[in-house]
């Protein structure tokens, strides 16, 4: 058999067609030969998703096209999530240190592979093969989870919760594939290489990133309070329905992979302006320090804030639940309820606005508002006299309770001139700044608390605290979270 180079010179025509071919080829370094490459490597990674073997020959292997790669994956990441959020979505720029470190464990597999492979493989062929697969998958991701968004909106996410995990192993049988028939690794190499994998896989299972957007609070209304306002008033018997349906509207859907936080605040006793400033206060701190912007909701009873937010009835709460219910996954997202009011030694937080006549909330009610809504992991907090008494009833492994004082004391710092109960004080202004551990500022807050009632010449009120021991690790992979994020 004649070889091609003898042919070509037995045959001139045969010969000029072939140089006038080459002349037609990208030159290589080219952008048109780059843009080439860089298609190959995509339908290469098809290949490689369906778990087909594809010779390490087959890539384009080089630094050009592993920077474009890992940077189209990042940026592709950027736009895609940005299309499940509103036209006022913020651009969450401290999200963007966890955005390259696929890139490092990628050149570490593509090093190992390199140095274990029985045949000549160079160390970027791994990296470029799992960026290329990643670019592919994410496209893929994101389309179908637009659709089942539109087709099943109650359960999607709850669907896409598995698909995310199940994602993870499909992945690593793709990086096994690579490393096995590409990279020719024995077995006992490959379990090697792929450890930095499965490394990097339990990492952003247990930790997952924050989320690069973020909506901005919700627009409510601006008006001013008139100090004539009433809540029975045909202004604001018509304003308030519209209120409250727009203050749920704005609660953010839950984040796929992200131990969500949700917020509650409930502050039903009209007469005295401390529950009302403490709420705010606290729910800003929760925004800002705990991620839960967004996914927080005040309920407020004071003639300052008719205009602002909506009443603290208990069906107003009862709503809340079920919008924030239908709005979590229910398996890994926590909802934290904050309630400050007056409380009575038959454990009833008072709800007091007249000239209505409201429900006051006890602990068996707010029990059956939360199992009613779906939600499991729970944070409740009370600020009122013998707020004890909802401790029993409301305990359990997925639960923290936090009261103000036992069943049987009262609790101190309401009234007119306070802006915080001693309580709220010690507990959210000040230890709850410093740390995001619950358990821990609650500890810390309780000298502070016996103090400041000492000083006034006051009867310790004893707060309690049942924190269920899965709760504990729950809130702790929360505290894992933030602190990484920050």
């Amino acid at each position: 058999m004649k070889s091609p180079s003898f042919a070509n010179r037995r045959n001139p025509k045969h010969s000029s067609s072939r140089k006038v071919n080459a002349r037609r080829q990208p030159r290589r370094g080219s952008t048109s030969s780059t843009i080439h490459a860089f298609a190959a490597n995509l339908r290469l990674a098809l290949r490689s998703i369906l778990l087909r073997p594809v010779d390490s020959r087959a890539w384009s292997v080089s630094a050009v096209q592993l920077i474009s790669l890992a940077a189209m994956f990042v940026v592709l990441n950027i736009a895609l999530q940005r299309t499940f959020y509103s036209a006022d979505a913020i651009f969450n720029w401290q999200a963007m240190r966890g955005q390259w470190l696929e890139l490092a464990v990628f050149l570490l597999v593509g090093w190992l592979a390199a140095r274990l492979a029985t045949s000549r493989i160079d160390p970027l062929t791994i990296p470029i093969a799992l960026f290329a697969a990643l670019v592919v998958v994410d496209v893929v991701l994101a389309a179908a989870l637009h659709v089942t968004t539109r087709v099943w909106p109650q359960e999607a996410y709850r669907i896409w919760g598995w698909v995310y995990y199940g994602w993870f192993v499909w992945f690593l049988s793709i990086v096994l594939v690579l490393l096995r028939r590409t990279a020719k690794l024995a077995y006992g190499y490959v379990v090697l290489a792929v450890v930095p994998v499965i490394v990097l896989s339990a990492y952003e299972v247990l930790f997952p990133s924050v989320s690069i957007w973020y909506e901005p609070p919700p627009a409510l209304p601006t008006a001013v309070a008139d100090p004539g306002d009433s809540p029975v008033s045909e202004t604001m018997l018509s304003l308030q329905p519209r209120l409250f349906a727009q203050t749920l509207k704005a609660v953010a859907r839950q984040r796929r992979g992200v131990t969500d936080l949700y917020f509650v605040g409930f502050a039903p006793y009209a007469s005295e302006d401390v529950f009302m400033k403490e709420v705010e206060v606290i729910r800003d701190l929760m925004d800002t320090r705990f991620d839960t912007r967004n996914r927080s909701v005040l309920l407020v009873n004071n003639d300052r804030t008719l205009r602002k937010y909506p009443l603290a009835t208990v069906t107003n709460l009862r709503a809340t639940l079920q919008r924030i219910g239908r709005r979590i996954n229910p398996k890994e997202d926590v909802v934290m309820i904050y309630l400050t009011s007056h409380g009575d030694k038959a454990h009833h937080l008072s709800s007091s606005y007249a000239p209505l006549e409201l429900d006051d909330l006890t602990p068996t009610v707010l029990k059956e508002l939360l199992d009613d809504a779906g939600i499991r992991w729970r944070v409740i907090v009370v600020s009122a006299c013998y707020a004890g008494g909802f401790i029993e009833p409301l305990r359990g492994p997925t639960t923290l309770v936090m009261t103000a004082a036992d069943a049987t004391h009262t609790s101190f710092g309401c009234g007119a001139a306070s802006d915080f109960t001693y309580f709220a004080k010690a507990l959210f202004d000040e230890q709850l700044r410093t740390t995001r551990s619950l358990e821990r500022a609650f500890t810390a807050a309780l000298p502070v608390i016996r103090e400041r009632e000492r000083e006034q010449g006051q009867e310790f009120s004893n707060p309690q605290i049942a924190l269920g021991e899965k709760m504990r690790a729950k809130l702790a992979e929360i505290e894992r979270r933030l602190a990484r994020a920050n």
